[in-house]
């Protein structure tokens, strides 16, 4: 559902009859592009249906642009007939002057969300579309309101809690730079079974794992992004705060003003975009290699750790003390 700041309106010519207050109109959203020129043609062809054969020329005065803004005046006024009963329609007038056409289940949801004296709706309201339907919403709704946000890019300010899609809630940390980053160590517990061993499940009594790390090991990547922090008790991530990395900015529905979230170049996060590493720390993307072969001397582990800062990250230029506690308490967590 959107709403579109013009509509294009076409009416049809002596559409009168004695239920109706103004003549019966056709509405599409305003858009200067390929896409609207398109839907302006079908309003103009439905318009001047049948005046070829009465032989009379179109009134351009039948056709205009108008602002799509909260307004008052909208009256329910009648059902619209139909040769079909399983299309049933009702019309309103548009306090613009003409009668438009909505569906039953937006009649009933305006009857449910809405004042209505003797058919005039008390509450100010506005049109929508929702793929090739108008919808008439009342201002103030919670529809109305989600309307307002589809399609249109929220900028967030560093530090801003905002919500994406799924109702899932971030914390927008700004554009900067991501690392990787994994605890190393000379010695791995083996699993239960190597033969049957699955590295994301657990139910067969271990996982690979690292018991006594001595080294940080890091990959940077060296593209700007737009970094958002998936925060814990987000319906669909329980339980660990997910760094989520952009080039673009993502889509969000809403904003709720700033967080009291602190982080600093130390901060661990867990990150979405998972990287292999050997014992010696060497990073390389792929699956992992098979259980099956010589894990001993060459098996991946897997990490989803990650550091972010808003400058590039050198080689020797991160406190590996704290990473390297940071991380050796989450492998025993």
């Amino acid at each position: 559902m959107k709403i579109f700041n013009k509509s294009y309106v076409g009416i049809r010519e002596r559409d009168y009859d004695n239920t109706t207050m103004a003549p019966l109109a056709f509405l599409t959203p305003f858009e200067d592009n390929a896409a609207g020129a398109t839907r302006r043609k079908t309003v103009r062809d439905w318009a001047t249906q049948g005046l070829h054969y009465q032989r009379k020329e179109v009134n351009e005065d039948n056709f205009v642009v108008v602002d799509n803004e909260p307004t008052a005046g909208f009256r329910i006024i009648d059902f619209a007939e139909r040769y079909s009963t399983s299309n049933k329609l009702a019309r309103v007038f548009d306090p613009n002057g003409y009668e438009l056409e909505i569906s039953m289940a937006n009649l009933i949801e305006i009857i449910l969300t809405a004042k209505i004296d003797n058919g005039l709706i008390q509450e100010e309201c506005v049109w929508g579309r929702e793929g090739a339907q108008n919808w008439l919403l009342v201002a103030g709704t919670d529809k109305e309101q989600a309307a307002l946000r589809e399609g249109q890019v929220l900028v967030a300010s560093i530090g801003d809690r905002v919500m994406g899609a799924g109702s899932q809630e971030y914390i927008y940390l700004g554009r900067g730079y991501v690392q990787n980053i994994a605890a190393v160590g000379e010695e791995f517990l083996e699993p239960y079974n190597p033969e049957i061993h699955n590295f994301y499940e657990r139910q067969y009594g271990g996982r690979w794992s690292i018991p006594r790390p001595n080294k940080v090991a890091t990959a940077r990547n060296s593209k700007l992004m737009h970094v958002y922090l998936l925060l814990a008790e987000s319906k669909r991530h329980g339980g660990d705060n997910m760094l989520v990395t952009q080039v673009k900015p993502m889509k969000l529905q809403g904003s709720y003003g700033p967080s009291d979230f602190e982080w600093d170049e130390n901060t661990v996060f867990y990150g979405p975009h998972g990287m292999y590493y050997n014992a010696e720390g060497h990073f390389s993307a792929g699956r992992r290699i098979n259980a099956r072969s010589d894990y001993e001397d060459d098996h991946r582990y897997h990490t989803r750790d990650a550091l972010f800062r808003d400058v590039p990250f050198g080689n020797d230029d991160l406190d590996t003390d704290i990473l390297l506690a940071r991380l050796v308490e989450k492998e025993n967590a």
